[in-house]
């Protein structure tokens, strides 16, 4: 049986929420391809804010080219309006608020030899002269609610801000994005207050548990399907 991995954004919802709500919020999730994904402009948050790729470090993109060349990419029309609004939000708030980026590969949390946890983007930028370590919220339905910020603010803080001298003195900022049409939307910023809400211990203990129950969700769903395609093994005879 293939296991799904849960989206990051679901599991830090999933995970502050108490045990007992946390079966039925993931017996809720399904294994299918929805009906957009927000991958591509995920896996473009470093280039949407310009940072340098290291073979050409004098390389310069505008901005409006590199979108289109993004949305050009995307083999599926579904997911292009949805990718190219965050982009533009993305490019908007970098151009207004920030002055600069880098790439730095932060350590991601090992849940099992083949499943980990990254609340980054491997990306550290600089805001008013001070750095942060950014995380992008960008759903709309299933964004992370005030516990899940905190989760990925203590997660980040413990695996990054207390672990990593040189990042000793960043902030963290959760970025949620808005939208009320194409033409008005932007991001909201969240910031770290400086006090984790969680300890790693209940990162890791929180993280383990919800993985075990989603684990068991998706054990229990694959053998109701299997035994609903095999149908009955004996048909009932005549008397």
């Amino acid at each position: 049986m293939k296991k799904y991995q849960l989206p990051q954004d679901d599991l830090a919802n999933i995970c502050t929420m108490p045990m007992r709500d946390q079966r039925p919020m993931l017996e809720r999730k399904r294994s299918f391809v929805p009906p957009h994904s927000l991958n591509p402009v995920r896996n473009e948050i470093l280039a949407l804010h310009g940072v340098r790729l290291t073979l050409f470090p004098d390389a310069t993109v505008e901005d409006a080219a590199a979108i289109k060349a993004f949305l050009a990419s995307m083999r599926r029309e579904q997911d292009k309006l949805p990718n190219k609004l965050r982009a533009e939000a993305i490019v908007e708030f970098r151009r207004t608020f920030i002055q600069s980026a880098i790439e730095y590969p932060f350590r991601a949390h090992r849940i099992t030899i083949d499943n980990s946890v990254s609340l980054t983007h491997s990306l550290a930028v600089e805001s008013g002269g001070k750095g942060y370590i950014p995380y992008y919220d960008l759903r709309k339905s299933g964004k992370l609610t005030e516990r899940a910020r905190d989760f990925v603010f203590s997660m980040n803080f413990h695996l990054i801000v207390d672990a990593l001298a040189e990042f000793r003195e960043f902030g963290l900022i959760v970025l949620n994005y808005w939208e009320e049409s194409a033409y008005v939307k932007g991001l909201t910023p969240y910031f770290f207050t400086g006090r984790p809400r969680y300890s790693y211990e209940e990162l890791t203990d929180m993280i383990a548990r919800t993985h075990e129950l989603w684990v068991e969700v998706q054990e229990e769903r694959h053998h109701r399907e299997a035994s609903r395609d095999a149908g009955p093994l004996f048909r009932q005879g005549r008397p």
